[in-house]
């Protein structure tokens, strides 16, 4: 998945504190102001505005507007650049955004030491940032070199997202170091992250369903079919689960991809779970949702590939890619799966132009 909090860092200085109910950026006592860059959700356009920061937390930045307090949520933020950060000057921060755009395998080692030498504030920062240049570093690598990084990136995100618990980066910290652990196959790993974020102090209640969902799929991939179910059990109970939209497609998704058991075979020769398929197939079809389409077809990839139809697994994979692209974590698995479909029956060139792709779109 191609981070949005990725990006170039602006020349400007930033300002970090604390508060107990959640974080004020800047030094005590004074007004604090800063250019948000975020997806407007209504047009999916982003959208730039410069107003004084109120708090920061799990639900997001508020901001005091015009019309008065507006919250700007984390999974729409793209940028924050604060004016004035404690502890660094304008020219070391310059410094460090030019690396970052320009190498950010370099930058995140510039970060990592500035950090060892700073405190409070700037330490923060800089930890938060040096681990953006180094994800950014680790997305554009594929293969054995990607696989080398992922690990200690991944780490590093956790880090970063246990300092952060009060702040909004706690959310795409751990989204993506659960997107790391699942492209090596840690799905176990993944669900542990994701329900830990599900249950961070002050997450919004959509953010926390979505994180909820996310460490659903992650069971079922990691082979935790019991866990998953329960899980889908617990959030069909939840008088607060939304009736409708994504999530509620999204869990009928889960819901019939636990239901049937898959068949076993007897004398080695594969055998198409069709009670199973059908319960997906019908799960996707009433759906009207990309992204939860996107998890159907994952999901009917990974059972076809499973039980030895790989023609079946390249078309679901290929619905995910191609199709519904929207859900981004989803589409990298399905990637990254049909490089391995395309290898296993000998179209090494297509498998290749794949594996390719991964940093592309990550």
């Amino acid at each position: 998945m191609r981070s949005r909090w990725i990006l170039p860092l602006s020349f400007m200085t930033l300002a970090i504190a604390f508060s107990t109910q959640g974080t004020t950026r800047g030094q005590a006592g004074g007004k604090i102001t800063a250019n948000i860059r975020y997806i407007d959700p209504k047009d999916g356009k982003e959208e730039s505005v410069d107003f004084e920061v109120k708090k920061e937390s799990p639900a997001g930045i508020d901001i005091l507007t015009g019309g008065g307090l507006k919250t700007i949520p984390p999974d729409q933020i793209v940028q924050v650049t604060y004016r004035g950060l404690p502890g660094l000057t304008l020219d070391q921060t310059t410094k460090l955004g030019i690396e970052e755009e320009n190498n950010p395998a370099k930058a995140a080692q510039s970060y990592a030491t500035a950090a060892t030498k700073a405190s409070g504030a700037a330490k923060r920062f800089l930890e938060f940032r040096g681990a953006q240049a180094a994800l950014k570093a680790t997305n554009a690598k594929n293969g054995a070199d990607f696989e080398a990084e992922a690990d200690q990136t991944a780490k590093l995100l956790v880090t970063v997202a246990k300092n952060s618990v009060t702040s909004w980066e706690v959310w795409p910290a751990t989204r993506a170091a659960a997107r790391l652990r699942m492209e090596l196959n840690q799905f176990d790993e993944a669900a542990k992250l994701l329900s830990g974020l599900a249950a961070t102090p002050g997450l919004p209640s959509n953010l926390r369903y979505s994180a909820r969902l996310g460490e659903v799929g992650a069971l079922i991939r990691a082979g935790k079919v019991a866990a998953a179910k329960t899980a889908t059990e617990e959030l069909a109970k939840d008088k607060d689960f939304p009736r409708s939209g994504e999530p509620r497609q999204t869990l009928a998704i889960y819901q019939a991809a636990v239901a049937t058991p898959e068949p076993a075979s007897a004398d080695g020769k594969p055998v198409k779970p069709s009670a199973a398929i059908s319960k997906i197939e019908a799960a996707i079809q009433a759906a009207s949702e990309p992204a939860a389409k996107a998890v159907g077809y994952g999901i009917l990839g990974d059972i076809y590939a499973r039980h030895g139809f790989p023609r079946d697994a390249m078309w679901s994979y290929l619905w995910v890619d191609v199709v519904y692209p929207q859900a981004k974590d989803e589409q990298v698995i399905a990637v990254k799966r049909l490089a391995t479909v395309f290898d296993g029956i000998g179209e090494k060139e297509r498998a290749e132009q794949y594996r390719e792709k991964l940093a592309s779109i990550r």
